[in-house]
């Protein structure tokens, strides 16, 4: 979930879990080691970048996407600081509440290049 994102990191301790027979009949969702992670509901603007993990993949809530960047370590690192910068956090509150009661960046506007407007 968002709240379990926190310094940068997922809370593996702290947050909740399903078991993999409920994992196995998601269809999406499943988060790996190296993905960065970024909350798009309610909270928005948190992020993390998942380290090692001691499961195949982590099963997120609709409250968060991910990012699989096919590339070097250093380079997912930087997407997770860009991620958490002060212009690329403010553009991601603007696009949020855009019209909404509640803060919400859906992934087909998370997609759409900075400099598209409203």
């Amino acid at each position: 979930m968002a709240s379990d994102l926190k310094e940068g990191r997922v809370d593996l301790l702290g947050c909740a879990r399903i078991t993999p027979e409920q994992a196995r009949t998601l269809r999406k969702g499943f988060a790996k080691t190296g993905d960065v992670l970024l909350s798009h509901k309610g909270t928005i603007g948190r992020t993390a970048l998942i380290g090692p993990i001691p499961h195949e993949y982590l099963v997120l809530t609709p409250q968060v996407t991910y990012y699989r960047v096919v590339t070097t370590l250093s380079q997912r690192r930087y997407l997770r600081y860009y991620f958490d910068s002060y212009d690329f956090q403010e553009l991601l509150a603007a696009w949020a509440n855009s019209g909404s009661t509640r803060a919400y960046l859906g992934i087909t506007l998370q997609a759409r290049p900075p400099d598209s407007g409203s």
